[in-house]
């Protein structure tokens, strides 16, 4: 910036920037020639692209870390047009941006609800609502398109973007792919009920060998065969409750089978006969066991 000193009538410098660098101290102002503006022109436009080269490098620093994110970002104005797009937001989207209405950007990047079926509402998209100057966090969105067949899941999270004095110029999303974290989520769950099943099967099998221990015991010490029977029958019902079914001893006398004990619900309408060609060498001495009869539900 240049001045007239007041009572001398000469050109002085009031602040040390380039464009105030050329002076011409005791000269009277209105001396100043052709050359002396020519010089003042250039320093003022040496300085001009000193600063559009520095706001140049800026803007290709500030592309190249949005190129290099791994989370998407995307940019609207407050028609809905794409200013920004970075790599990791086409990838997620499937394409570059369209040129379209809000209401169209769920069909045309194929975006549905976390179920991977339903569609999601364009005017709920985060982005669409941003635009409204509404606030969203970590919204999931499922893409499934030509580039994702077997679809992804994004996290979403919008702002709107405003001016000075408020009011909203567009709006902003960073999108992240979360579909390795959801998977490890299923197969963590997966793997937990197998685990449930597990737990419950040993605790079961554990049932069942402590009640096949105390059977154990008891057979040792019975005598009778009406006893063991009955032993046997009652712990068959705790072993398998889902089950039915009867003993029967050999009758040589009457050769013939009799019911000793049975469990569950069996009822037979009739004991089980002998076929002709049975012989009691078969199926043991009189007295003794001779067949069992198990039925399961």
């Amino acid at each position: 910036m240049l001045f007239e000193h007041a009572g001398e009538g000469i050109i002085e410098k009031c602040c040390p920037t380039p464009t105030t660098a050329l002076y011409d101290r005791g000269r009277p102002a209105d001396t100043i020639d052709s050359l002396d503006m020519d010089s003042l022109v250039s320093e003022v436009e040496r300085h001009l692209r000193q600063q559009v080269t520095g706001l140049e490098e800026n803007v290709r620093i500030l592309e190249s870390v949005l190129e290099s994110m791994g989370d998407g970002v995307a940019v609207v104005d407050e028609q809905g047009k794409f200013l920004l797009v970075n790599a990791a937001a086409r990838r997620m989207y499937g394409r570059g941006p369209v040129e379209g209405p809000a209401e169209r950007w769920s069909d045309v990047y194929g975006v549905f609800l976390s179920d991977g079926i339903t569609p999601f509402p364009a005017d709920q998209l985060p982005l669409t609502r941003a635009l409204r100057g509404e606030s969203t966090d970590q919204v999931e969105l499922s893409f499934r398109n030509a580039a994702h067949p077997d679809g992804i899941i994004v996290a979403s999270t919008g702002r709107p973007l405003r001016d000075e004095a408020g009011r909203v110029r567009g709006g902003i999303v960073v999108l992240r792919d979360i579909s390795l974290i959801k998977r490890g989520q299923v197969e963590l769950r997966d793997t937990n009920l197998r685990l449930s099943h597990l737990r419950a099967e040993q605790a079961h099998r554990t049932q069942q060998f402590r009640i096949l221990a105390e059977m154990s015991s008891l057979l040792q010490a019975t005598a009778a065969v009406d006893e063991l029977c009955a032993v046997i029958a009652e712990y068959m019902d705790r072993l398998f409750p889902a089950a039915e079914g009867a003993f029967f001893v050999y009758s040589a006398s009457r050769d013939d089978l009799e019911q000793k004990s049975c469990w569950g619900a069996y009822l037979p309408r009739q004991s089980p006969r002998l076929s002709s060609h049975t012989n009691a060498g078969d199926c043991g001495v009189d007295g003794r066991i001779a067949c069992m009869d198990a039925r399961h539900a």
